[in-house]
């Protein structure tokens, strides 16, 4: 990525001559990318007057993709893409040249379209539901009209709830080193992009690390979770009071990187900023168990039920501002 590259040369340009590479203060520069993808590209492909089509070429549609920069020797990369449905644009919003549109969630323009689609995050017809696909180095959004697709007339798209960025979704690219070999970490590469209409997606909503490491906000929160309901069981059993307050001390942990990864994001989501923080605080009140007047349930018992709830609403969450990370969380394997 630009942003390591930069980093990178400047760390090399202040600590050259430090002795081996290293900066003078002992830590490590950060490693160079293994994987990395360009910002993700969408060219909207027209809709010519007529009809219906067939699906190839496609035509009433999106294409997205992006080009490989670099790859580890012998990679066999594996591409997943993501449209998640949800308001992304002020709600109302019309899309410049429309007369009479207005963003709004349309749950008909899940691009059945193009086979081997399935939901993977929330329920058909509900704001927020993610669909899923595998096996192609691009993705096609078709968002034609009812009746434009001759294989499937009865499938189309809302033209009156577009907005200023097109059909409102935010399309997702997952690409790794599937088979890596043994001489490397495998690397992992996201990228998104909002809407339909053609561009270039944002340098900030493209990012690749190593697949091992800085796991997503959400499996961040589950991880977290788990910590509590062990520390939990180790109190009731009264053998492990230190192990307990351990596993709450790393729970705390995730949940600040967690945040900080959110507040990096382009687009921070409010609704995990808010809950993340209210999370960290009662893990902080856990540690310190400060009881609250009145209240029969104990701190952990608290900090449990917001990650509950937390991991809960997560599919929910309909605020304006996109969550940069639909699908997947990067887990560590």
């Amino acid at each position: 990525m630009l942003v390591v590259l930069l980093s990178a040369l400047v760390a090399g340009a202040v600590f050259a001559g430090s002795g081996a590479g290293q900066p003078s203060n002992g830590q490590k520069l950060p490693p160079p990318d293994e994987l990395d993808i360009s910002t993700m590209q969408a060219i909207f492909t027209g809709c010519p007057p007529g009809g219906p089509f067939p699906a190839k070429p496609p035509v009433c549609a999106t294409q997205y993709s992006v080009h490989v920069l670099k790859a580890p020797e012998g990679a066999k990369l594996h591409y997943e893409w993501f449209i998640q449905l949800k308001l992304i644009d002020n709600e109302g919003e019309p899309e410049p040249g429309n007369p009479g549109s207005g963003a709004n969630f349309d749950p008909t323009c899940d691009n059945a379209e193009l086979p081997g689609g399935k939901v993977v995050e929330g329920a058909a017809g509900q704001s927020g539901v993610v669909y899923h696909w595998e096996g192609m180095n691009d993705l096609i959004w078709y968002h034609g009209d009812v009746g434009v697709y001759s294989d499937q007339p009865t499938y189309g798209c809302d033209h009156t709830k577009m907005g200023p960025v097109g059909h409102q979704g935010i399309v997702t690219l997952v690409v790794d080193d599937a088979a890596p070999g043994a001489t490397y970490t495998p690397w992992v590469c996201q990228a998104n992009y909002y809407g339909t209409n053609t561009g270039i997606g944002y340098e900030e909503d493209t990012d690749c690390r190593p697949e091992s490491e800085d796991p997503g906000e959400r499996f961040l929160v589950a991880v977290a979770w788990n910590d509590e309901i062990t520390a939990k069981h180790m109190l009731a059993s009264k053998h492990n009071q230190a192990g307990a307050k351990a596993e709450i001390e790393h729970s705390l942990s995730d949940l600040k990187s967690a945040l900080g990864q959110e507040k990096r994001y382009a687009f921070p989501d409010p609704f995990w900023v808010t809950n993340l923080q209210g999370a960290i605080r009662l893990d902080d009140e856990t540690i310190n168990d400060v009881p609250r007047v009145g209240e029969e349930e104990s701190a952990l018992q608290r900090a449990i039920y917001a990650k509950d709830r937390l991991l809960a609403d997560a599919a929910d969450d309909d605020g304006w501002a996109p969550p940069p990370k639909p699908l997947p969380f990067f887990p560590p394997k």
